[in-house]
């Protein structure tokens, strides 16, 4: 344990070291023990209210309000997978703790009020953050955003929309991956308006920053020939020809950069009452926490994300989704390029770069089932030699 917060009723948020990485934990003491909190503790209550008071700091901790925050209580967990811990307070807010965090990664802590000044609304309206300062940089600790009444992510409404296409004609499951490709145009376009907050979030990046996505790429393939076995770790070793030769494609020039959302897929997307919001702007959850990237490095996910849709309803209803991946993609893609002319930012999106990070994503998803979700790995297993075989 290398510092404590200090939150009340015998509850405390903790920031650990193993080796050279930080986490945190929230913790309940109970007579000489201590156990890990969980909603109902009122640890998500207690974070928002420090971060009600604008500007307070505590010790190396530091709250910095974006929003109106109420005397909301109640608190229950959200259940999905995902890296981070999340919790509703009140139906009102939803308090999001990071259990793995790094330093310098600025992320957290300036991405929702850069887009808020921006004019991006669509997304959970931002209430603070608290971040953890210490030599390395301030780490982000957690982070707090308005609740979206009946809001449910791309994994749940769009896999549930594609499920009753199949035997309903009168849902149209391709509509949705064309307003997620306009959403995505949208959200870049504030994400390169200078604000106060990053006043030349546009920048160039040089033949060296380019050619080291390709190296990363690169990287996550040895990871995945080493981690990854059986029938999908045979294929993907066969496949390791076909795969650098599309990497090799990545063009090494200089290209456009932004702060991208990092980790843009259909389950950042939330279907709500009103419509649909993008969340999470963490970024890579295996990554450093890079604030800039090509803006086409989302878009590949994105429309990978879409694919692996494809792949969880396949594997459960037995079907091939062929001709609807075709077409969602398509029209993603193009509504993505439609919203950016019709906002003058054409420019934003270079569109040689697709393919190979598209390539590069599905290597990134074994490397993830690998860490974190091994049941995953069927999925980047078929989506990487569709993808292969589209090349071919």
């Amino acid at each position: 344990m290398v510092d404590a917060l200090a939150l009340g009723d015998r509850r405390w948020l903790l920031v650990l070291r193993v080796r050279d990485e930080l986490f945190t934990s929230a913790v309940v003491e109970a007579q000489d023990a201590f156990r890990r909190a969980g909603a109902g503790d009122g640890v998500a209550e207690a974070l928002l209210d420090r971060t009600a008071s604008a500007g307070e700091e505590a010790g190396s901790f530091s709250f910095r309000r974006l929003g109106q925050i109420g005397p909301w209580t109640g608190e229950r967990a959200i259940e999905v997978d995902q890296s981070n811990e999340s919790i509703v307070v009140g139906e009102r807010a939803v308090v999001k703790r990071s259990v793995r965090t790094v330093s310098g990664d600025r992320r957290p802590m300036l991405l929702p009020a850069h887009l808020s000044e921006a004019g991006f609304t669509e997304m959970p309206a931002p209430l603070g953050t608290l971040g953890w300062r210490h030599e390395g940089g301030m780490a982000p600790v957690a982070s707090m955003a308005a609740y979206l009444p009946g809001a449910r992510d791309g994994w749940e409404w769009y896999v549930e929309m594609v499920d009753r296409s199949i035997e309903d004609r009168s849902v149209d499951a391709v509509a949705p991956a064309a307003a997620l490709g306009a959403l995505t145009a949208r959200l870049h376009v504030c994400l390169a308006t200078p604000t106060e907050v990053l006043p030349a979030p546009r920048a160039a990046a040089g033949n060296e920053t380019v050619a080291s996505w390709g190296a990363d790429a690169e990287r996550d393939l040895g990871f995945a020939l080493t981690a990854i076995d059986g029938e999908e770790g045979g294929r993907l070793r066969h496949a390791a020809r076909s795969i650098r030769e599309e990497l090799a494609r990545l063009p090494v020039r200089p290209t456009t950069t932004i702060p991208i959302h990092g980790d843009l897929h259909v389950g950042q997307f939330l279907r709500w009452r009103d419509g649909l919001a993008v969340s999470d702007l963490d970024g890579d959850p295996l990554g450093g926490g890079a604030l800039e990237g090509p803006p086409a490095r989302d878009v590949a996910s994105l429309v990978q994300s879409l694919d692996h849709v494809r792949r969880i309803v396949e594997q459960r209803q037995g079907v091939s989704l062929d001709a609807w991946i075709a077409d969602a993609s398509e029209e993603c893609l193009r509504s993505y390029r439609d919203e950016l002319a019709l906002l003058d930012a054409e420019s934003l999106f270079d569109e040689e770069l697709l393919r190979p990070l598209r390539v590069a994503q599905e290597l990134h998803e074994f490397v993830y089932s690998a860490i974190y979700l091994p049941r995953w790995r069927y999925v980047p297993d078929r989506a990487l030699a569709a993808l292969l075989s589209e090349g071919a």
